[in-house]
C-alpha cells in the first residue's frame, strides 16, 4: 500500500493541486497576517478542536457602527481607553520585536472590567470564545496562546486560579516566556514547538504582584488599579453589544497597517 501510494503521489506531482494551510493566528510575514490579509489559498488546518473553535470565532458579526458608538463611549474613560489600545497593540509586538507582557486592571467588584475585557477581546471576533480564563492547565493556557499567537489573550477574573494547582507565578513566566514547554509525542519524538508574542491582558479583583513576587514577574507585569467603566448601566450594556457585534475593528485596523507597512 505504501509502495502504491508512493507511485500515486509521485505520478500525478503536477496534477494534484498544492494547498499551503498554517495551524495558528498571525503574522506570516511583513506584510501578510492570517486570516486577513494572508493569501486566500492559505487554509487553517489543526488537530485540536479549541484552536478551530478560536479560528471560526475570529468573524466579524452585527453592526460595526453599534460597536464603534460603544467603542469611543468607553474610550472617555482612561482605563477603558487603555484596554481598547492594548488589543490593537498586541499585534505589533511581533513587527516591533518586542516581548510578551502582562497587562492586569484591578479593581473592585461591578468595576466593568470583564465588560471591558470583553470589548478589547471583541475587537477580533467573539468574546465569549476567544477570552481565556485562570482556571486552566498549563498546557491549555500555552496552546491557546499559540494558536492566537500574536492577537490579545484575554483572561478573566485572576480569583478563579487555583494557585494550588497551577501557582500564578508559573502563570505568568510560562505565558510571557512566549512558548512552552518541550513535550514528548506519545508516538515517540517530540512535539512541535508552541510560541508566542502577544499581550495577555487580564483582570482581577486584587493586583498579580504581591511584595514577595519575584523581580522576573515585576519586568513581565504591567498592574493597572481603576475602574474601566463608571457607569454599571453602560456596564451591562458593553457585555450585550460585545457579544452580539464583533470583528470588525481589528480587521480594519491589519488591513490598513499591511498596507501602509507595504507602501
Amino acid at each position: 500500500i505504501v509502495a502504491y501510494l508512493s507511485d500515486y503521489e509521485n505520478t500525478n506531482v503536477n496534477k494534484i493541486p498544492l494547498l499551503k494551510s498554517t495551524e495558528r493566528m498571525g503574522w506570516l510575514d511583513s506584510t501578510s497576517f492570517f486570516p486577513y490579509t494572508a493569501p486566500k489559498e492559505i487554509c487553517f488546518e489543526t488537530d485540536y478542536e479549541d484552536s478551530n473553535e478560536i479560528h471560526k470565532n475570529l468573524a466579524e458579526c452585527g453592526s460595526f457602527e453599534k460597536w464603534l458608538d460603544a467603542a469611543t463611549k468607553m474610550r472617555e474613560n482612561p482605563f477603558g481607553r487603555f484596554m481598547l489600545a492594548s488589543s490593537f497593540a498586541s499585534v505589533l509586538l511581533e513587527p516591533l520585536s518586542h516581548r510578551v507582557f502582562f497587562i492586569n486592571i484591578w479593581h473592585d467588584t461591578t468595576s466593568g472590567k470583564s465588560a471591558a475585557c470583553k470589548m478589547a477581546v471583541s475587537v477580533w471576533g467573539n468574546s465569549l470564545k476567544l477570552m481565556g480564563s485562570f482556571n486552566a492547565t498549563a498546557v491549555g493556557l500555552e496552546r491557546k496562546a499559540d494558536t492566537l499567537r500574536h492577537i490579545l489573550y484575554g483572561l478573566d477574573e485572576r480569583q478563579l486560579a487555583n494557585e494550588n494547582r497551577l501557582p500564578m507565578a508559573q502563570i505568568v513566566y510560562g505565558l510571557a516566556n512566549g512558548f512552552g514547554k518541550i513535550r514528548g509525542h506519545r508516538d515517540g519524538g517530540i512535539q512541535s514547538m508552541t510560541n508566542w508574542r502577544l499581550i495577555v491582558l487580564s483582570t482581577a479583583e486584587e493586583p498579580l504582584l504581591r511584595d514577595d513576587s519575584h523581580d522576573g514577574m515585576n519586568t513581565r507585569v504591567m498592574e493597572l488599579h481603576g475602574k474601566p467603566v463608571d457607569d454599571k448601566l453602560f456596564a451591562a450594556e458593553l457585555h450585550h453589544i460585545s457579544e452580539k457585534n464583533y470583528g470588525f475593528a481589528g480587521k480594519m485596523f491589519i488591513e490598513r497597517l499591511c498596507k501602509e507597512i507595504s507602501c
